[in-house]
């Protein structure tokens, strides 16, 4: 099988914190692991990194000490959304059958998988917070999308939040949720203690990935290329880096995907 290469990087403390856009090949490569040949989503946990594979339809668990990968679990069906850790497991949405995947770091298995009513049409990431899974239901033609709360315990609807057009991504923690309104240009603050939208914090047209760190909410604008960086307590942009990595993805409104 054709395998495509997974490189580690280890950027140096010094260009790290300087705002400066530093070419992938001036980073010192840490390792060159080999992983099947259509790897995307990765995520962090257990001691491993774990990375889904569409050819077949599986996961990879990498060992973080030993750079290689120890496990390849089988998926149902074609992963999306991306993967989340929690205490119990890895989790994976699969968009081909509309179920969640839970793996267990412990046998590298499919515990068991949990039916949920999540479409998307676009490609996006839910989140595992608070206790719950949060996917979305986003028609990118309708006006508003639904954010729905899921226990993974029993696959239970326990919340479904009206949120912003076209929204497909979402990442928080116990405090607060945010979600990009790819549509709507904007960002939605949730608070999960109550199911409801707190705050909207305007932003660049075609916000999509979000990520939590370093005391903020960062944006990425898949038009313009730019992120910008959300302040957690005044839910303001404090901050806009042109990082220049625009996709054609951002420009229109996106075809309905054979996934959602």
């Amino acid at each position: 099988m054709r395998t495509f290469l997974l490189a580690l990087f280890a950027a140096a403390q010094a260009g790290a914190a300087q705002s400066v856009r530093l070419p992938l090949d001036s980073l010192p490569i840490v390792a060159r692991i080999s992983v099947p040949s259509r790897p995307d989503w990765l995520a962090m946990g257990f001691g491993a990194v774990w990375v889904v594979d569409y050819r077949p339809p599986s996961v990879a668990r990498i060992d973080a000490a030993t750079n290689r990968v120890v496990s390849s679990i089988p998926l149902p069906g074609d992963a999306c959304l991306g993967l989340a850790i929690t205490r119990n497991g890895v989790w994976v949405p699969d968009c081909t059958h509309h179920v969640v995947v839970q793996i267990d770091p412990a046998t590298n298995r499919v515990a068991r998988t949990i039916a949920i009513d999540f479409r998307v049409d676009d490609e996006g990431a839910f989140a595992a917070a608070d206790g719950s899974l949060w996917l979305f239901v986003t028609d990118s033609l309708a006006t508003s999308s639904v954010l729905e709360r899921v226990d993974p315990a029993t696959g239970r609807i326990q919340a479904r939040i009206p949120v912003g057009a076209g929204s497909y991504v979402v990442a928080g923690d116990s405090v607060t949720l945010w979600v990009s309104s790819t549509h709507g240009a904007e960002l939605e603050r949730i608070d999960p203690g109550y199911n409801a939208v707190t705050a909207h914090v305007a932003v660049t047209p075609r916000p999509k990935f979000v990520a939590l760190g370093a005391g903020g909410v960062w944006v990425l604008h898949q038009q313009t290329g730019s992120v910008s960086l959300i302040d957690l307590e005044r839910a303001v942009v404090s901050a806009t880096v042109a990082a220049g990595v625009p996709t054609p993805w951002g420009t229109s409104r996106p075809a309905r995907a054979p996934c959602g």
